[in-house]
C-alpha cells in the first residue's frame, strides 16, 4: 500500500491507493466471503472479490480524523466495506491485467507458454487520468479531503486529475521517495494533497522529513483507512 511517484507534470492533484492479495480479509469476518470465479487466469491471481451479505451491515462508530502534523491527516476506516468493494471491482473491471507482464517476454524464441509476473517486481502498478475511471473515484477523493480539512484547515483544496493504483504481494518492499510537485507550491505550503486509499491487508507507511533523516515515523494502515498529505507535508519522504 505504499506509493510511487508518477511522471505527470503540473497535475492538479492525485488520488492513489493499493490493495494486497486477500483484500478486505480483516473487515469482512462478519460477511459471506464468497469469491467470484474469474475466467481470466490473470484475474484469478490478483484479487478475491468478497460479496457482502444481503442483511444490513451493523456499522461501528467511525473513528475521528487524526491530524498527525500540519498537512498530514489520517481518516481511520473512513471507507465503508461497500466503498472498498467498489474500488476493487472497479479496478478489476477497468483492466487489472495491466498489473502483469509475461515473465518470459525477454525470451521471444521460447516455445514455453507465457507465465506472468507483476509489472514492477513485487507490486503491480496502474496509472492514468482519473476521468478514465468511474466518477465515484473522484467523488470519494473530494469527500475524504473535506473530512480531513475539517480537522486541519492548512490542507489546500484540489481537483484530482491522476489515479495511481498499486497492488502488492504480501512480501512487497519499497524505497524511500518523494512524490513530485511544482516547487513554487511546496515552498509556501500550498502543495496539492495526495489522497491515499488503503484496501487489503495491514501495512506500515513510513514517513520522514528529509532523505538523510536518521529516524522515521511509522503509520499503521488497515483496510478502509485514508491517508492525506499535502500543504506543509506535501514533500514528506515516504516509504
Amino acid at each position: 500500500m505504499e506509493r510511487k511517484k508518477p511522471s505527470f507534470k503540473r497535475r492538479q492533484g492525485r488520488v492513489q491507493g493499493g490493495w494486497n492479495e486477500g483484500a478486505l480479509a480483516n473487515q469482512t469476518r462478519n460477511n459471506n466471503s464468497n469469491s467470484q470465479a474469474r475466467s481470466n487466469p490473470i484475474a484469478q491471481r490478483t484479487q478475491a472479490v468478497i460479496k457482502p451479505r444481503s442483511n444490513p451491515i451493523v456499522r461501528r462508530t467511525q473513528p475521528e480524523a487524526k491530524r498527525l502534523r500540519d498537512g498530514l491527516v489520517l481518516l481511520p476506516r473512513f471507507l465503508s466495506i461497500e466503498n472498498q468493494l467498489f474500488l476493487v471491482n472497479a479496478i478489476n473491471k477497468t483492466g487489472h491485467e495491466n498489473f502483469f507482464v509475461p515473465s518470459n517476454s525477454d525470451n521471444k524464441s521460447s516455445s514455453k507458454p507465457s507465465l506472468h509476473k507483476l509489472n514492477m517486481g513485487t507490486r503491480g502498478r496502474l496509472i492514468g487520468p482519473i476521468d478514465s475511471f468511474p466518477s465515484k473515484f473522484k467523488e470519494l477523493c473530494i469527500s475524504c479531503l473535506k473530512a480531513a480539512q475539517s480537522c486541519d484547515p492548512t490542507l489546500p483544496s484540489m481537483t484530482p486529475t491522476t489515479l495511481l493504483v498499486n497492488m502488492y504481494q504480501a512480501n512487497a518492499t519499497f524505497k524511500w521517495h518523494q512524490d513530485s510537485e511544482h516547487p513554487s507550491r511546496t515552498h509556501n505550503g500550498r502543495g496539492r494533497p495526495i489522497i491515499s486509499f488503503s484496501v487489503g491487508l495491514n501495512a506500515d507507511f513510513g514517513i520522514k522529513t528529509h532523505y538523510d533523516s536518521h529516524t522515521h515515523e511509522t503509520i499503521k494502515l488497515t483496510s478502509g483507512d485514508v491517508l492525506i498529505f499535502g500543504g506543509h507535508s506535501r514533500m514528506l519522504v515516504t516509504l
